[in-house]
């Protein structure tokens, strides 16, 4: 992953300038007009499409059912161009959107074209709505009990029982309601709705139909849904294909269905997920291998009579399909970090075997060794040094039983900082459990010793009154780790709909070894909803917080940090928060440690991070075509000292654009970051990297 996160101070001054001359530029004009603005000869472009005369019927719903557009924001190509003859079957197309909403009186009583100079027009409509038809009545057909007659269940009490409960709640279903305009939006969706929900209960061959009867003169509707479930179908055998070095055994250990039980649509879903969890497949579907209704239609109209004539399996088979990765994969290659206060490059090579021993246990080892400049690659002052990662991690699947694993890693750091170097060695056992494929328990054990040494500035000044710290050059952090996860994401590396939470907790006391005495505790919730299949807004929200027990002070590692392309991108990674820093006595002449937050002292500034953090990100992204995006974020966050420190006025508080590019192992990110509060309103951060922000 690269980063590079540079930051430059510019005037709030300057930015309200771009936006005085931005809002003078529209209200002059009405509307900026960018790209070509010269049409063909004897064409005209069309600079705007005007709706009049509505009330409830939506403006740009029209607009985006009509052929005739403006588009005064394309930079390039051809712009929209004026077509007479398109407006007649325009405003047909505007009576249909009204009737489509529950307008079927709506009329376009006029249309005309506004010439504003030889090549620019402005198209205008001029719409009657009418009176709204409304909903009089909504049913659904037979009593869905007489269903399980036709199709030979009546003694099934568990098909009975699904099907009472899909029937107490077909109301909830219908987005219709008495009394409301009928749209004929909401009734598609109650159909589908209707049965998506027979589906997920297990009716898979299920079909639902509609009646609308509108009588216009009374402006009344009549909605009749006809609902045909079929039978409860069953889980008949499993079959898995395309597995060559995993066992058939060892795939099914993974599966829990049962024949004879309900084939529900989260069944499938899990097993995919348990299949997948093993960590030793591209991708796992699971299928059932049905009958389509084309086939048993054979060319008979798809009536209610026949529907219900036809004589669906009671149960079916599944097909499991596998797509295996290699056992043994080698990696290497060569990458480069930078942001404000370092630069790295760096080799990394790696080997994983995904059978190792046998039981698809994963060993995977990998080494970084790299060379680092401080502050940074483009620093006339910088400062090279070697630094280096090694890790080494074991995963072990079902250990006493087939959903616990079991992870150690051990590793060593040879990290650079602005003011020391270290040392770190360690190793965390943890084991971890999912639930229902949506809730992930783990515990584990983390061991490390922190040594370090080649001290610059503060690190070695006595500094009893700088930010509560008593800074130790060896010392070993041992912790009891708890973590509580809930993911409810459509995907994980770009989510588009669902939320996530995770707790975590942590335990240092000097009866397990540990040189500290602690309790570290932080959450962490993020939502997505996506209204448009082109939007997705996003939002995140964490709190964390130590509590050193004793009185003792807080070891580095175990300080919140904040700053950076995933957390406030108003500032370098780890550059928020109180800082150390080396001055000069002006009475004395002699060093001396300092301390604050904000803008950093003269000399080189540490960020040792704080035991209280809280933040908050907000993001709309649009998904644009071409694999591009685009994102509008603002960020709000500090990091306390203590937490008598806290106060919610001194929060940071950065906006500004992101551009991203989808790729298959997730979107590389462009975001530019302006800080809106003291103590350094408009200074930017840059930031590119792999990933969404959260």
């Amino acid at each position: 992953m690269t980063r590079l996160s540079p930051q430059v101070s510019v005037t709030a001054k300057a930015i309200g300038w771009l936006l005085i001359v931005a809002v003078q530029l529209t209200a002059g004009c009405g509307v900026i007009h960018l790209g070509e603005l010269e049409p063909p000869e004897g064409r005209q472009i069309v600079t705007g499409v005007r709706i009049h005369g509505t009330r409830q019927l939506s403006s740009r719903g029209i607009s985006n059912v009509i052929a005739t557009y403006s588009d005064n924001l394309k930079l390039t190509g051809t712009k929209p161009l004026l077509d007479r003859t398109k407006l007649a079957a325009d405003a047909r197309r505007i009576e249909s959107y009204g009737a489509a909403n529950g307008y079927f009186q709506a009329r376009v009583v006029d249309y005309w074209v506004e010439e504003l100079n030889v090549n620019r027009v402005r198209v205008h409509f001029r719409i009657e709505e009418g009176p709204p038809t409304l909903v009089e009545e909504i049913s659904f057909g037979d009593p869905l009990a007489d269903t399980l007659r036709l199709v030979g269940q009546e003694d099934d009490q568990e098909a009975a029982q699904r099907l009472e409960e899909v029937t107490a709640r077909l109301q909830r279903y219908a987005p219709l309601r008495v009394g409301h305009v009928w749209r004929e939006r909401d009734y598609q969706l109650g159909l589908n709705r209707i049965r998506d929900e027979l589906v997920r209960r297990g009716f898979r061959f299920a079909r639902v139909l509609g009646d609308v009867i509108v009588v216009r003169e009374e402006q009344r509707a009549y909605v009749r849904y006809h609902i045909v479930p079929g039978p409860l179908v069953r889980l008949e055998e499993l079959r898995v294909e395309g597995n060559r070095r995993v066992a058939t055994k060892r795939i099914m250990r993974r599966v829990r269905m049962k024949p004879g039980k309900p084939l529900t649509r989260a069944a499938l879903n899990n097993t995919e997920a348990d299949i997948y969890g093993l960590r030793s497949f591209f991708g796992v579907s699971a299928e059932p291998l049905t009958p389509t209704l084309e086939e048993k239609l054979a060319g008979r109209e798809k009536t209610i009579d026949n529907l219900r004539e036809i004589d669906w399996p009671h149960s079916v088979p599944v097909r499991i399909r596998v797509q295996e990765m290699p056992i043994h994969e080698i990696s290497v290659g060569v990458g480069t970090g930078i942001d404000n206060t370092k630069g790295e490059v760096y080799l990394r090579s790696g080997y994983l075997n995904r059978n190792f021993l046998s039981g698809l246990r994963h060993f995977d080892i990998s080494g970084r060794p790299a060379l680092v400049s401080r502050p940074n690659f483009f620093d006339p002052d910088q400062v090279w040094a070697f630094g280096a990662r090694a890790d080494l991690l074991f995963r072990q699947p079902s250990l006493f039983e087939e959903f616990i694993e079991l992870s150690t890693r051990v590793g060593y750091a040879l990290d650079v900082e602005d003011g020391y170097k270290s040392h770190r060695v360690g190793g965390s056992p943890t084991l971890s459990r999912r639930f229902f494929n949506l809730v992930t328990l783990s515990v584990g054990f983390n061991l490390l010793y922190y040594n370090y040494f080649d001290f610059e500035g503060v690190l070695n000044l006595d500094m009893t009154d700088t930010l509560g710290i008593e800074f130790r050059d060896a010392y070993l952090l041992n912790e009891l780790e708890q973590v509580v996860e809930l993911d409810m994401r459509d995907v994980i590396y770009d989510p588009r709909r669902g939320g996530y939470l995770a707790l975590r907790m942590s335990q240092s006391f000097r009866n397990i070894g540990s040189d500290f005495n602690y309790l570290r505790f932080s959450v962490d919730g993020r939502i997505y909803y996506s209204p448009w299949s082109f939007m997705t807004l996003a939002v995140k929200i964490q709190y964390g917080q130590v509590v050193d027990l004793y009185g003792e002070d807080v070891p580095l590692p175990a300080r919140f940090r904040g700053g950076g392309p995933s957390d406030m991108r108003g500032f370098g990674a780890g550059r928020m928060g109180p800082y150390l820093c080396e001055t000069v006595d002006p009475a004395t002449g002699e060093r001396v440690a300092t301390s604050g937050t904000g803008d950093r002292c003269g000399g080189r500034a540490i960020y040792p991070g704080g035991n209280l953090h809280l933040g908050a990100s907000t993001e709309v992204r649009f998904h644009l075509p071409a694999n591009f995006g685009l994102v509008a974020f603002a960020d709000v966050g500090e990091i306390w000292s203590e937490r008598e420190d806290f106060a919610l006025d001194s929060l940071n508080v950065a906006v500004g654009p992101g551009l991203r590019y989808y790729t298959p192992f997730g979107p590389i990110r462009f975001d530019f970051g302006v800080q809106v509060t003291p103590p350094v309103p408009g200074r930017f951060a840059w930031h590119l990297s792999i990933g969404q922000a959260f």
